[in-house]
């Protein structure tokens, strides 16, 4: 009768094989895992930052930030128009008055006026230094990077995961601007830096990659601020 079974040598040969295999595809699979991670934590706080300015407005029954109440705390000072980051202006009493005030609506835990360091996803690889207002999230997250105008405009850079790597353009950290409603001013809801959905031919992430640094991808020498709307207008796929 004939022997079925396998040698020592045969054994071997198939386990090196399958180490072989499990070595190219593993980190392929860990790989696309984390980007999916990336890309769910993006979404909820993609929904946070909507959901909040929306009920700012709703409970003044308004349309517009500029109209709220709390935004009566972004004035001018000077040339400066607003709570900007890049400012004094945003550590002044009236925008840490502002800023107190949006601590309901976002879950805000605490806010620190500290130095936030990101990479800049690209070609050159530099990192930048943000010195302001950040504001930690329940969730981890963490805002900063804001410019908040008298007429409601919002421009904020959010960490989804807080202070975990890898702290880069693209990947856990994002870029997102409100949009404007008709002629009726700034509202709440927000697009992703980089959006090809707008009125501007400069900020679409596929024809303008350089263009304030609205690019996202390998094949873009831009700064990756334009990752979030690549994101969602692909149907929330991380495919770089």
């Amino acid at each position: 009768m004939k022997k079925f079974g396998f040698t020592l040598a045969e054994v071997l040969i198939t386990l090196g094989v399958i180490g072989v295999v499990a070595a190219i595809t593993l980190p392929i699979l860990t790989k696309n895992y984390q980007k999916h991670v990336w890309v769910n934590q993006l979404k909820a706080n993609y929904s946070i930052i909507n959901q909040g300015f929306a009920k700012i407005m709703a409970d003044d029954g308004v349309d517009n930030l500029a109209n709220t109440e709390i935004w009566q705390h972004v004035i001018n000072s000077g040339s400066i128009d607003g709570c900007r980051y890049l400012d004094t202006e945003a550590t002044s009493e009236t925008c840490k008055e502002f800023y107190e005030s949006l601590k309901k609506y976002f879950s805000i835990t605490s806010i620190e006026i500290k130095n936030k360091t990101y990479k800049i996803n690209g070609i050159s690889n530099t990192t930048e230094n943000i010195n302001g207002p950040l504001f930690n999230l329940s969730n981890g997250a963490q805002i900063f990077r804001t410019y908040f105008r008298q007429d409601g405009y919002v421009y904020l850079t959010i960490d989804i995961n807080g202070d975990k790597k890898p702290n880069t353009n693209g990947r856990d950290v994002f870029h997102f601007a409100n949009i404007y409603k008709n002629h009726s001013g700034y509202g709440a809801m927000f697009r992703g830096i980089g959006s090809c959905n707008t009125t501007s031919p400069y900020d679409c992430w596929k024809t303008s990659p350089t263009y304030i640094g609205c690019g996202c991808g390998n094949d873009y020498t831009g700064r990756w601020n334009g990752c979030a709307g690549r994101i969602i207008e692909n149907g929330w796929k991380m495919d770089y």
